[in-house]
């Protein structure tokens, strides 16, 4: 269980944890009780889907009490998603082609003498970063 029960914590604030941990948003933002000397958010209302609520308010209620008026729809809107910005992605949405090659160098190296391979790299005129980088990968990697 994501949350604990603390019985020391206001139970306001016990059920405003559990919400949070059950990804519940709550849409009433203004206070409900109002008096001369105090005003309180007492009502609440939750929602897992946010897009389908399109207006929340209080209204004049009985006494200082108001009520909760919320207009929602069984159909979620249609939040247009923000611009890609990677390159990559921006060229696959418009249907372009790509290839992709992922090497799995670990099980040729693991098969080698590490020693040798580093030898063998630098012979090769592999130097500098990139061979740190090697030799870092296959320390304490068995072969």
């Amino acid at each position: 269980m994501p949350y604990t029960t603390d019985h020391k914590q206001h139970p306001a604030k016990q059920l405003l944890l559990i919400a949070k941990d059950a990804s519940l948003d709550q849409v009433v933002q203004s206070s409900t009780r109002i008096t001369k000397y105090t005003s309180n958010l007492i009502d609440l209302f939750f929602t897992k889907n946010i897009t389908l609520i399109n207006k929340c308010e209080t209204i004049p209620g009985i006494g200082d009490h108001e009520a909760i008026f919320v207009d929602s729809s069984l159909h979620p809107k249609k939040v247009k998603k923000p611009p890609r910005k990677d390159e990559l992605l921006i060229s696959l949405d418009k249907g372009k082609q790509h290839e992709l090659a992922i090497l799995d160098f670990s099980k040729a190296f693991d098969k080698v003498p590490h020693q040798r391979l580093l030898t063998k790299l630098h012979h090769y005129g592999i130097s500098g970063q990139t061979i740190e980088w090697i030799r870092v990968f296959l320390t304490d990697r068995t072969h």
